[in-house]
């Protein structure tokens, strides 16, 4: 009679084991998950800070604006002509942009 309530015992065990470990497998994960995006969360509020704040810049600061606008964009006042100098090997020169 022992022997079998102890069988019983351990069955029971085993099966609440194969029962609940998946599930406690998956909440760790998506914890661990949780904790990661919630540091992403934290690093793009700060980098969105940061980006409103030099926007704020930019718009503030006409000559700002403009060097973006010559250096990026490559973009120059009427009458000026622009002259791109590339370091490519490939690249056969300095080429002219109106």
């Amino acid at each position: 009679m022992k022997k079998r309530i102890t069988f019983y015992l351990i069955l029971y065990l085993v099966v609440i084991f194969f029962v609940f470990a998946p599930s406690y497998s998956r909440y760790y994960r998506m914890k661990t998950q949780l904790a990661n995006l919630q540091s992403d969360i934290v690093r793009l509020e700060k980098e969105n800070k940061s980006l409103a704040s030099r926007l704020k810049q930019i718009e503030s600061d006409a000559g700002m604006l403009e060097e973006i606008a010559r250096r990026k964009y490559r973009m120059g006042a009427p009458g000026e002509i622009i002259y791109i100098i590339s370091a490519d090997e490939q690249d056969s020169g300095p080429s002219l942009v109106n």
